[in-house]
């Protein structure tokens, strides 16, 4: 089984570049949306960042108070590094258990922080997405409703598109127009597929 790391900044497209792949018969899973579940109520690692953090992270319905944990991740290092020390681990071992489990050629992970938390060492081949940072901030502010300042935190603590493309084995560019970016998709399709074959 091939496993591609599909990765790229904040607003560079993941989501709609991995439904390209999806459509394609291609079985993918986000590290977001592992996350998201693993934080979901009831929830025992909930509970811990609760009790670590305090009883306000929090809503009155037992969720995660997100954009409280947002603040807290860029405003305190301790805090987001001990939070990623304690969810990191279990989102990798959800992603392989995934992977084992696929039935498709092969399969797409994505990871915004590819490099940034070594998960790239599990992957087979890198796909990072080529975008500018102008379209990133415009991107982001609409999908998310943060402002400006929000998004350069996150962004501050991601590696730049320069520092991907160096590491990645393929780049798609995101620039451009939707079917441009669907033609990428087909031709690396065509490209894993025939890797798939010639690993067997």
């Amino acid at each position: 089984m091939m496993i591609i790391g599909l990765t790229g900044g904040i607003g560079s497209g993941k989501s709609t570049i991995a439904q390209f792949f999806s459509d394609l018969n291609i079985e993918i899973i986000d590290a977001d949306d592992v996350v998201k579940n693993l934080l979901t109520p009831p929830s025992l690692l909930l509970t811990h960042i609760a009790e670590k953090l305090g009883k306000d992270i929090l809503l009155k319905d037992n969720q995660l108070n997100r954009p409280l944990l947002r603040e807290k991740i860029f405003n305190d290092d301790r805090v987001r590094l001990w939070l990623n020390s304690q969810i990191h681990p279990k989102v990798r071992q959800e992603i392989m258990d995934f992977c084992q489990k696929s039935q498709s050629a092969y399969t797409i992970v994505v990871v915004p922080l590819m490099f940034e938390t070594g998960f790239n060492t599990l992957i087979d081949r890198i796909l990072t997405i080529n975008i500018s940072e102008t379209l990133q901030r415009e991107r982001s502010a609409l999908r998310d409703k943060v402002s400006q300042q929000d998004i350069q935190k996150i962004m501050d603590t991601q590696w730049t598109n320069e520092q991907r493309i160096t590491k990645a084995d393929d780049i798609i560019d995101n620039n451009k127009t939707i079917e441009h970016i669907k033609k990428q998709v087909l031709q690396l399709n065509a490209l894993y597929l025939s890797l798939c074959q010639k690993a067997h």
